[in-house]
């Protein structure tokens, strides 16, 4: 059975907000951005909730809590980056542009952009392997519009929460982050500026546009589970920044933050729909290599999650 038996007037409340996703994004997808309102809040909890490991982590945060913030948006300046001229920064959010960025942080202040912008890539494993193509599997299988219409709702999810809207970080930190990302991308600093200013402007159109409350608004109106769902997330992902330390001490995740959705949707073909709908089983130790076969039902079942949900409503 589907996940939601759908009324009639679900069914076309549903279609109506979803149709226009292919078109929007192949029309202006350079000039979008999603997921930045809830990197934003995963870079709150790194500063106010999770107890970093490393005395200087927490100094970085506590010192510069603003470029933590920014440098969380930082990664998807590569979906602005062809448009800017900036090809260089299409690869963000891969491991090894993270070592890079490392290396080219001078400084304290570049160095808590650093911290954010880790904090992205980390929260990105739990999205892309788990998140997305679980509700990929849930509502329709799709490339692009899914993995879009989960995070924007997720943004709206966590809006509430949020002490600093992503385009206001990203402008007001600027003269920082354009360099640090010229020097690690070996791109000229303007152009990395340029990326940025358009990743700023798409941020702030959608927000006015209303697109990410009509999203949420409908996930809520055809999947009732889906708040708790998002919580359940939001928490066990949360808790697994606490590994962020290992990652900048130069540990490899033993997971992608990039993955193609063919190869994550077909991880999950034998997943329970029972777990879909709740909150798959997630890795506990980012840092231990993924199993390649596909996703295991009994090895799933025999697993629990402690309920310690985000307190987003």
């Amino acid at each position: 059975m589907d996940i939601f038996p759908l009324r009639p007037a679900r069914r076309r409340l549903a279609t109506h907000t979803l149709l226009w996703l292919p078109a929007l994004l192949l029309t202006s997808a350079d000039a979008l951005a999603w997921g930045l309102y809830t990197h934003v809040y995963f870079a709150q909890l790194l500063l106010w909730a999770i107890p970093l490991a490393d005395p200087a982590l927490r100094r970085l945060a506590r010192r510069h809590p603003k470029l933590v913030m920014a440098g969380a948006c930082l990664p998807d300046v590569a979906l602005t980056a062809r448009s800017a001229g900036a090809e260089a920064l299409a690869t963000s959010h891969r491991w090894p542009q993270l070592h890079a960025l490392m290396d080219a942080a001078r400084g304290d202040a570049e160095q808590a952009a650093v911290l954010g912008y880790a904090s992205h890539l980390m929260a990105d494993i739990i999205a892309h392997n788990h998140l997305v193509p679980a509700h990929e599997r849930l509502w329709f299988e799709s490339e692009l519009a899914t993995h879009v219409a989960v995070e924007w709702a997720m943004d709206r999810h966590v809006a509430p929460q949020l002490f600093a809207r992503p385009a206001d970080l990203m402008r007001s930190e600027r003269a920082v982050l354009s360099p640090l990302m010229g020097r690690a991308f070996h791109c000229h600093p303007d152009k990395v500026g340029q990326a940025l200013a358009t990743l700023t402007k798409g941020e702030t159109w959608l927000r006015n546009s209303g697109l990410h409350a009509g999203l949420y608004h409908a996930a809520r109106f055809v999947d009732r589970r889906v708040q708790r769902r998002f919580n359940l997330y939001l928490g066990h992902t949360g808790r697994r920044l606490g590994q962020l330390g290992r990652l900048l001490e130069g540990e490899q995740p033993g997971w992608l933050a990039e993955v193609e959705p063919v190869e994550a949707r077909a991880k999950l073909i034998t997943a329970p729909r029972r777990l879909l709908r709740a909150c798959l089983p997630l890795p506990e130790d980012l840092f231990v290599a993924q199993a390649h076969a596909a996703y295991c039902p009994t090895i799933a079942s025999a697993r629990t999650h402690a309920s310690n949900s985000s307190p987003v409503t």
